[in-house]
């Protein structure tokens, strides 16, 4: 049985779209010190988005809804959906704070954006109303000059979340 990450906290800033549409994550890269041939380290690889939130249940349906996944259960606080390359896992506030009460984040506040790549984001912004979910749109969905179509909008904790597809340049 895997354990949940103890020390796991809100600061990540995306998730690899590539990862996210089931391409996998990059190799990892062999870098090397200037003036040698010798490998430094292998890059790092993302694998883990937590979310720790006061509100388990309503996060933990909105999540199911939203990635269309069922998730696996490892504790009653504890639960992850494996997405193609990484995982986004949910654990319960007051369960967290028992083991790291000076790392309990604010709601919303952590500077996160989770962004996840579709197919087609206005058939998605369609099929999130058609689930009658309370969602709260942050932005409709817009064409962004740097290529990409997204929707954001906020999960019940008020993390931000980019929902977009790229659109095929001329």
């Amino acid at each position: 049985m895997r354990v949940p990450m103890k020390s796991c906290r809100l600061i990540l800033v995306s998730i690899s779209l590539a990862m996210l549409v089931g391409a996998g994550p990059p190799p990892p890269v062999q870098a090397t010190t200037p003036g040698s041939a010798e490998p430094r380290s292998q890059a790092v690889q993302v694998t883990h988005v937590c979310i720790i939130t006061p509100q388990f249940a309503r996060m933990k349906d909105f999540y199911q809804r939203l990635l269309r996944l069922e998730p696996k259960e490892f504790t009653e606080d504890y639960v992850e959906f494996q997405v193609p390359g990484a995982i986004v896992s949910l654990y319960e506030e007051a369960s967290f704070a028992q083991i790291a009460p000076e790392a309990v984040p604010k709601p919303g506040t952590g500077g996160m954006m989770l962004e996840l790549q579709v197919a087609n984001v206005d058939r998605e912004f369609e099929r999130l109303h058609s689930l009658g979910l309370k969602i709260d749109i942050v932005l409709p969905p817009t064409t962004f000059p740097w290529g990409n179509r997204s929707l954001y909008l906020r999960d019940p904790d008020g993390n931000l979340i980019n929902i977009y597809h790229v659109v095929p340049t001329k």
